[in-house]
């Protein structure tokens, strides 16, 4: 069987392989001469004509999934396929032929072999969504970033023009826009400049809006930074009326005590401090420590701002502290007599004397007894017992005395000089005493004329510590 099969296939072996390329040949012949229609499919962009028509109907338009592309198929000879690309297509969309606000028919022609290709008859189209147009205009905030070289601040920062934008989209968008900034760089600067920058939109949080789908009528502003110099200053207040009877007020205390202004230097050199006048931190009645915020921005010179604009609230505490009145036992020994004859000696009936002093509670606690100088003025008294009025000398801006303080003072005439030792005994003079103190007031006059220096018990002791309660 398998040799009748060979014998087969291998006789007239050539003939039968000629017949074959024969065959081949003219299959070739035939289809090139034939060149039968094939179908191809192409895609291309899709033009959009008339867009002005949509906006003059109060509309504005996006195209579903951002794709503006079509496929298509087109019928031809297989030459003539074979020689087109996707180049050469147009594929056009007017605007005036929307069709229920959702779609445009897409319009497909050659450029190429016009009249031997033929295109499916499926009508294409454009899918597109449509909404109002909304247009809104907006005033161009000026705002600068960065910091400028150390001794100088921003002033004024402004747009120079154009100071207005105008924004053209979809009202969806446009609703969204709250607002239009302009911002230049001052990063090192020392003198004022102008740049041109690009507006951004901000929405009300802040955030910029993506202007892609958005038609502005504006790219570029030029704005202008103006560059000051900067000085530290103190701030004063003065504190008006008084605290509650028993009370003394404390030194007002400014937080921060210092700010730093801006503006011209000539300017700037004539202002050292930036004072809150009376009226604005009020004490009166107060029992208790008084703290107030005050805004200062009001109380700048003219052409003078802050450098800091959270710099403008300044904190001022008045501490309010109750006065407190202490017992002081004062030995005798320690008052000095001024101003007794040299013929008369003196001593005191008691050892000890009581004083009342008034003031804070942490000064009273620093109040040494046998640190406290005190005196009587014994000028024309004569021999008997005497009622004085004590002079303490105290620090009137820390202490006063409460009431009218006053020590029994016992005055005799001096003995014979034999007697003299034992006269040394009494607590209140001696004739040692006596020629010192008739020296010192030969020599300085009448001591009792310091008493501007000094602290008494008598009547004026109110004054004085309505004087401490001021403080």
């Amino acid at each position: 069987m398998l040799k009748k099969v060979a014998k087969i296939v291998t006789n007239n072996f050539g003939l039968k392989v000629m017949a074959l390329l024969f065959a081949v040949v003219l299959w070739l012949v035939v289809v090139n001469i034939d060149d039968p229609m094939q179908t191809k499919s192409f895609t291309t962009s899709v033009l959009i004509e008339n867009e002005g028509a949509i906006a003059d109907m109060g509309k504005c338009y996006e195209i579903e999934n951002g794709s503006n592309t079509v496929t298509f198929k087109v019928s031809a000879k297989r030459s003539v396929l074979r020689m087109l690309s996707n180049t050469d297509f147009r594929a056009t969309a007017d605007m005036s032929r929307i069709e229920d606000w959702a779609r445009v028919p897409i319009e497909i022609t050659a450029t190429r072999y016009t009249s031997s290709v033929t295109f499916s008859s499926r009508t294409q189209y454009l899918e597109v969504s449509v909404e109002d147009l909304q247009t809104k205009q907006l005033a161009i905030n000026a705002d600068y970033e960065g910091t400028p070289a150390v001794g100088c601040a921003i002033g004024e920062v402004r747009v120079i023009a154009p100071n207005v934008v105008r924004v053209s989209g979809p009202a969806s968008l446009v609703s969204q826009v709250d607002s239009a900034k302009a911002s230049i760089n001052v990063e090192g600067i020392t003198t004022t400049i102008t740049d041109s920058v690009v507006p951004i939109l901000l929405d009300k949080a802040g955030n910029p809006i993506d202007t892609t789908k958005l038609e502005l009528n504006v790219q570029t502003v030029n704005i202008r930074a103006e560059v000051l110099d900067v000085k530290g200053v103190v701030v004063n207040v003065a504190v008006s009326g008084t605290p509650k009877s028993g009370y003394v007020s404390m030194e007002a205390v400014c937080s921060p005590q210092t700010v730093s202004i801006k503006g011209p230097a000539a300017t700037l050199n004539t202002v050292n401090s930036i004072d809150i006048p009376e009226g604005i931190v009020d004490i009166s009645d107060a029992s208790e420590t008084v703290v107030q915020t005050v805004d200062i921005s009001t109380y700048l010179p003219e052409g003078v701002t802050l450098v800091n604009d959270e710099d403008k609230k300044i904190q001022v505490t008045v501490a309010i502290e109750q006065i407190e009145t202490r017992l002081i036992e004062i030995p005798t020994k320690n008052i000095t007599v001024k101003n007794l004859s040299s013929a008369y000696q003196a001593s005191f009936a008691e050892d000890t004397v009581e004083v009342y002093v008034r003031g804070l509670q942490s000064d009273l606690d620093k109040l040494n007894p046998d640190g406290i100088r005190v005196s009587v003025d014994a000028a024309g008294l004569t021999e008997g017992e005497h009622v004085l009025e004590l002079v303490l000398e105290l620090d009137e801006e820390l202490y006063s005395t409460d009431g009218k303080q006053t020590v029994m003072l016992e005055v005799k005439e001096k003995k014979q000089q034999s007697d003299d030792s034992d006269d040394k005994k009494d607590s209140g003079d001696d004739s040692k005493d006596d020629g010192n103190d008739d020296a010192k007031d030969d020599s300085n006059g009448d001591v009792s004329g310091d008493a501007s220096k000094k602290t008494t018990g008598s009547g004026s002791a109110n004054d004085k510590l309505e004087d401490l309660t001021e403080r």
